[in-house]
């Protein structure tokens, strides 16, 4: 089992060290305080999976927009280029709303509106960011059988940005 290298640190907290452990494979929980570090150790461990294998598909949730635009935010300029992110917002979330940086990563309608995209887009990604009751609705509106499990090798949900 490899273990993270944790490239994007500069600070190092004492609760930091133990996640340095963290594995990419299997069953992991890192559970911590809020300014911790566990968002930064949940991307780097992202990268660190696509970087050893690049055919690697991941379901990345988060329960709010907030947090999954903080994930996206971050990801997008550390990702080999190979990767792609495909940030997907519920059909009710204002464009407005989205950080102009993301906007390229969303699928939106001809007439700007967010739309769920087909699982042939979701499968031609590295990476699926989206809040976690949309992660379910993936499923439900796109397919006519479950797909979702059978396609991530890996899933992270993360509580960024909670108050």
């Amino acid at each position: 089992m490899s273990t993270v290298n944790c490239l994007l640190r500069k600070n190092v907290f004492d609760s930091q060290i133990a996640a340095d452990n963290f594995k990419v494979n299997g069953t992991n929980n890192l559970i911590h305080f809020t300014g911790t570090g566990k968002t930064v150790t949940i991307v780097e461990s992202i990268v660190q999976i696509l970087r050893y294998d690049g055919t690697k598909k991941i379901l990345v949730c988060a329960p709010s927009d907030a947090a999954c635009d903080v994930i996206a935010k971050r990801l997008l300029p550390v990702l080999p280029r190979s990767s792609e992110i495909l940030r997907i917002n519920w059909v009710s979330r204002n464009p407005a709303s989205l950080p102009p940086v993301l906007l390229g990563c969303s699928p939106m309608d001809m007439s700007g509106f967010f739309m769920l995209p087909s699982p042939k887009r979701i499968q031609e990604v590295s990476v699926v960011i989206c809040q976690c009751f949309v992660a379910g609705c993936l499923e439900l509106e796109l397919s006519q059988g479950p797909w979702i499990d059978k396609h991530f090798t890996h899933c992270f949900i993360d509580e960024s940005s909670q108050r």
